[in-house]
């Protein structure tokens, strides 16, 4: 094979079949991941065809079938817990009693271990002969007599327990390994990870194959004159805020931008606003009751689960992005905030440190963080280079190049 050639000149088209159940509302990070590379692999002529297991069939995937517009308008009324027929008082309640619902529902002994076992079947039954290759974009592999491939998004359940379900942790300590040796090929979505698989697991390196994510094209910059409605109808000042969008919980790293931002002169807190985007995570009660007591002082707005639609106009109003996550396999928001033009922040050490390069500035301690913040608050200059740098840097990641990428892993095993 000589240096122009790829894997996939000398393959015949595959078949593909995926787990698709993290395409369902709300959206989380995997169903993004799952979505956007079978959309990709989709346009790729090396791709013959892709089916989705949705839990209870095996669906042959097309945009309608498996459609991210479609969910996106579920996104937003679920994680929040609004239904457009409701009467505000049982918007409410449904809105309160949901995060009670889920965490009960979760804390039943059995739970995964149940659910697991009973889609384990349903998955062997319908997985049948035809499909060349079996990838599951959310870690654990289910039963298939074939070739497989999984993606290992991250390792948090072992770095951080606590910021998990007990059962979860549970369940993925017992099946990670199982599924680990069964795989034929491994992909990451980082070379951090990928090192913890190795020294955590005793992976042959061979074996894994580092791919990055990509945002989705939404996320660009606009022009101020598109933003006026999607500002009006959440009450947000164009260059007034800094903004933050992640689950609310503590492995996100929340406490240390509250932090930073009391740590602020008041002049700088006066005219900006602190605003958090994201779904309600796991363990979070004093992170919400802190983050209420700020919201009375007018410092910070929480905004939230918002829609798809209007979330990329949201980065574009912002003055600056901060991603605080102590840990993440890759960090999408943080790509998303540099392909939008904004100058961006996140945390040292961690794989968003990783992919984005001279892209994004990185802070170890909550006193280096409100440092940095402040500068990019009070000095346009080094917030407009750091702008640049981040839009540059961000040309570097797509979800063509994300597919190509993983389809040379399904033929390096073919």
């Amino acid at each position: 094979m000589n240096e122009t050639q790829s894997a996939s000149d000398y393959s015949q088209p595959i078949n593909c079949l995926f787990n698709a159940e993290s395409v369902k509302p709300p959206l989380t990070g995997i169903g993004r991941y799952t979505w956007e590379l079978m959309a990709a692999l989709n346009k790729n002529s090396d791709v013959s065809s892709i089916g989705c297991f949705t839990g209870t069939n095996v669906v042959g995937y097309s945009p309608v079938s498996v459609s991210l517009s479609e969910q996106s308008a579920s996104v937003s009324t679920e994680a929040s817990g609004e239904h457009p027929n409701q009467a505000p008082a049982i918007k409410s309640l449904v809105k309160r009693a949901l995060p009670l619902i889920k965490a009960t529902v979760r804390a039943i002994p059995g739970t995964y271990q149940l659910r697991s076992r009973w889609l384990n079947r349903t998955f062997k039954r319908l997985a049948k002969s035809g499909w060349g290759i079996y990838h599951e974009p959310n870690f654990i592999l289910k039963p298939f007599s074939g070739l497989c491939v999984t993606t290992i998004h991250d390792l948090s359940f072992i770095h951080y327990p606590q910021y998990h379900p007990r059962e979860r942790v549970e369940w993925l300590t017992r099946e990670l390994p199982k599924t680990l040796k069964r795989a034929d090929a491994i992909i990451t979505d980082s070379q951090l990870v990928k090192a913890e698989l190795i020294a955590h697991f005793a992976v042959p390196e061979e074996k894994i194959t580092p791919i990055y994510l990509a945002a989705n094209t939404e996320f660009k910059p606009r022009p101020l004159e598109q933003l006026a409605q999607v500002m009006k109808h959440h009450q947000l000042d164009v260059g007034k805020y800094v903004l933050c969008v992640c689950t609310i919980e503590p492995r996100k790293g929340i406490d240390s931008l509250l932090n930073a931002w009391e740590k602020l002169p008041k002049d700088q807190r006066n005219e900006h606003q602190l605003v958090l985007v994201g779904a309600t995570g796991w363990q979070n009660r004093n992170l919400l009751a802190r983050i209420k007591k700020l919201q009375k002082k007018g410092e910070v707005r929480y905004l939230s689960f918002v829609s798809q639609q209007d979330l990329p106009f949201i980065y574009n109003g912002a003055k600056a992005f901060v991603y605080p996550s102590i840990y993440e396999g890759f960090g999408l928001p943080v790509l998303e905030a540099m392909q939008s033009g904004i100058a961006t922040v996140c945390r040292e050490g961690t794989s968003c440190a990783e992919f984005s390069g001279d892209g994004a500035l990185t802070f170890d301690t909550d006193e280096s963080l409100a440092d940095i913040i402040y500068q990019l608050l009070d000095n346009e200059d080094f917030r407009a280079s750091l702008s640049i740098q981040g839009l540059e840097r961000s040309k570097s990641f797509s979800w063509k190049k994300c597919a190509d990428e993983t389809l040379s892993v399904y033929n390096s095993i073919l």
